[in-house]
């Protein structure tokens, strides 16, 4: 049988969490996701003739909604169709710009990565300012893994001193630092004494802020 979506699981997931189809126009929205409202009406039709599906970043911006993980929005066996997918927590915001201090404060929401790629150590941060633009944006999803080795070059999410920021790292091996370097160069690099205690873990996957992306696409525009 092939996966569908559990319309009946999504209405009483609105009942228990208060939500409206009118909610969940304004939260696809903020998600970079246009509905109107008769469409989504169109998923909750009781005539399975003229049921709509929604397509699955719906879906998955839905189980972020819900605060439930994407399985309980999908009826069915395995499909071509549908990418496994597991949660990821979002713990807080990471700076892009003067390093935030306090930046790792816990929260319940979440996002999601491929199942294969999936570890229960991985967490995702909100980046938060324009030092490494245009490679990360202003509200991006940062995931990021503490399993995995960092090698110079590597992106990572590092707290040192208060501080938590995202930045590219270089050992220099002959001044012995540790160096965080900025895509943008209208911001300089923050050097650390390789003696210092720092907290680094290599970022792995970047998911794009439709909603948060302004500056971004006026920059690429010329203005």
């Amino acid at each position: 049988m092939e996966k569908v979506f559990n319309y009946q699981r999504a209405k009483e997931l609105m009942k228990e969490k208060n939500i409206n189809q009118n909610d969940i126009v304004f939260f696809l929205s903020s998600e970079g996701i246009d509905y109107s409202l008769n469409g989504i009406k169109n998923w909750f039709r009781t005539d399975q003739q003229t049921r709509k599906v929604p397509e699955m970043p719906t879906i998955r911006a839905l189980a972020k909604l819900f605060k439930v993980s994407i399985d309980e929005l999908i009826i069915g066996s395995e499909s071509e169709n549908i990418i496994p997918v597991k949660q990821i927590p979002i713990v807080g915001s990471a700076s892009c710009g003067i390093p935030d201090a306090n930046a790792l404060q816990e929260t319940d929401i979440y996002t999601y990565t491929l199942a294969k790629d999936w570890n229960g150590e991985m967490y995702a941060v909100i980046a938060n300012g324009d030092s490494m633009s245009p490679m990360i944006e202003d509200g991006d999803q940062v995931i990021c893994d503490p399993t995995l080795d960092i090698m110079d070059g590597d992106l990572v999410h590092y707290q040192v001193d208060g501080e938590s920021a995202i930045k590219i790292y270089k050992k220099d091996t002959k001044n012995k630092q540790h160096v965080f370097i900025p895509v943008n160069q209208d911001f300089e690099a923050k050097r650390f004494d390789i003696k210092m205690e720092i907290r680094m873990i290599k970022v792995t996957d970047i998911q794009r802020s439709v909603r948060n992306n302004r500056k971004a696409r006026l920059r690429a525009l010329g203005f």
